[in-house]
């Protein structure tokens, strides 16, 4: 018998056969899928502290992929950047934790400007007052038309003093129901 490839002439028209019918041969299905074995003097790889550092900053703050800060992080044995399955095996707690991290730093930086001297101290305040204290300025909340300045007397001002003028600030809604209240006198005093 004539072996071509490893396979007899028989079994070389079987698999041909099985080809055209569409069928795939199965190839070496006997065999277990080829593991690399550890070299004995090889040790696992243990991540720098820069290297957490680095995966924290870029996963959290730059949003960069798994892939891209992988291949920023190179096995110093080897010089080339480690396999996928290591990255996530040694940044594990690094990955699930990047993004609360990143915020931790921002939000401890912020207020250390909000404490502050400095020329950025007040702004950085209001803000952290309006979007981590929901500290709201009543007057952006809702639009306020101020009313005309009255002039009212009291009795209990200091000697000298008869009047005092009083600004007062009311909603648009309280405006239209003094207003429309004043054109119904008016309309009530002419009749």
């Amino acid at each position: 018998m004539t072996v071509l490839r490893g396979k007899s002439k028989d079994a070389a028209k079987k698999s041909q056969k099985k080809a055209k019918n569409g069928i795939k041969p199965k190839r070496h299905a006997h065999k277990k899928a080829a593991t690399r074995k550890k070299m004995p003097n090889q040790t696992p790889f243990e991540p720098t502290i820069d290297q957490r550092g680095m995966v924290t900053t870029c996963i959290g703050g730059a949003m960069m992929t798994y892939e891209m800060v992988r291949r920023l992080v190179l096995n110093p044995r080897t010089g080339k950047p480690v396999a996928m399955d290591t990255f996530k095996k040694a940044f594990v707690d690094d990955l699930e934790d990047a993004n609360a991290k990143v915020r931790a730093k921002v939000a401890n930086n912020l207020l250390n400007i909000a404490c502050g001297n400095g020329r950025n101290a007040v702004p950085a305040a209001i803000w952290l007052e309006k979007t981590r204290f929901g500290i709201r300025d009543p007057s952006a909340l809702r639009p306020a038309v101020e009313a005309k300045a009255t002039t009212t007397t009291f009795p209990g001002l200091p000697a000298g003093e008869t009047e005092l003028t009083v600004r007062v600030v009311f909603e648009e809604e309280q405006i239209r129901e003094m207003e429309e209240a004043e054109r119904r006198e008016r309309e009530a005093q002419q009749k």
